[in-house]
């Protein structure tokens, strides 16, 4: 098992063990999809996440789909995986109610106003400072950060609590794709990119930047991903049978072998078909 698999499985079991969990409720654009089957949930989620969530042509692989499909086959409810767009996109669907479940994200205030987000998480999410290879500077505190010019992806949070200090205290600078983020720091327009430690060492692989883009050791938040669903969902209502489900899902150890399954189809699968699309470009 390789030591990203096993961060993100010591992360989840361990706030499976501390958290006494209540289960009440609490790109280019795509084709329009047809509308879905009567009882049929629609799921999306982030486009670049891995390994909980991300784009597979026109829907949405990775273990919070997965696990989200499974919490709903539990229910006796059929799920469609829908790739809408670029992440801000994917939180305005949420918040028409185009899609009824956000199947991953970090829970915020101003996102509780369009969605109701389950009280048990999907899986811990420590969030890491990346920057260029040669440009590192020390860092073990957010006051390290002051003055750093931070580059963001639109609509992501880091945790509200960070989210706001970093407001107060950095230059940010936003685009849409996770590309774009990485040619600044490699241009050296932006010092810092906070994101996911486990999404962003994916997307270093899959962006041909590994060994350039680097997370510094030290993390800077521990957050949780949870599932959300659009106050205009008619599935609402089974918010405390979805939490229970989760629950039994943390209990049992099911969760973290969807995390384990989904970092393994990913490698194998996702990154090893976009590496040998690369290498046959390169032998024309």
């Amino acid at each position: 098992m390789t030591s990203l698999r096993r961060t993100v499985l010591f992360a989840t079991l361990l706030f499976a063990t501390l958290q006494g969990w209540s289960t009440s409720s609490s790109a280019d654009q795509p084709a329009q999809p047809a509308p879905s089957s009567p009882g049929t949930v629609v799921l999306s989620g982030h486009e670049d996440y891995a390994p909980f969530m991300w784009r597979n042509d026109n829907k949405i692989s990775g273990m919070a789909i997965t696990a989200m499909q499974e919490v709903f086959r539990r229910l006796g409810l059929k799920t469609e995986s829908r790739y809408v767009g670029p992440w801000k996109r994917v939180l305005k669907e949420l918040e028409e109610g185009n899609i009824d479940v956000l199947v991953a994200a970090y829970m915020t205030d101003d996102r509780k106003e369009y969605a109701d987000f389950t009280s048990v998480p999907i899986s811990a999410d420590p969030t890491s400072v990346f920057v260029y290879k040669g440009r590192e500077f020390p860092f073990s505190r957010w006051d390290d950060l002051i003055g750093k010019r931070f580059v963001e992806i639109y609509g992501e949070s880091q945790g509200q609590e960070f989210d706001r200090w970093r407001l107060a205290n950095a230059q940010v600078r936003y685009v849409t794709r996770r590309i774009e983020s990485f040619k600044l720091l490699e241009s050296d327009r932006a010092d810092a990119l906070v994101t996911s430690y486990y999404t962003g060492t994916n997307a270093v692989a899959r962006l041909g930047y590994k060994g350039m883009i680097v997370p510094l050791p030290t993390p800077v938040t521990m957050v949780y991903l949870y599932a959300a669903i659009s106050k205009k969902s008619p599935y609402t209502s089974l918010l405390p049978q979805i939490n229970q489900q989760l629950k039994a899902m943390h209990d049992d150890g099911t969760l973290a072998r969807m995390i384990e399954d989904a970092q393994l189809d990913y490698d194998h699968n996702f990154l090893d078909n976009i590496n040998q699309r690369a290498n046959r470009g390169t032998q024309q």
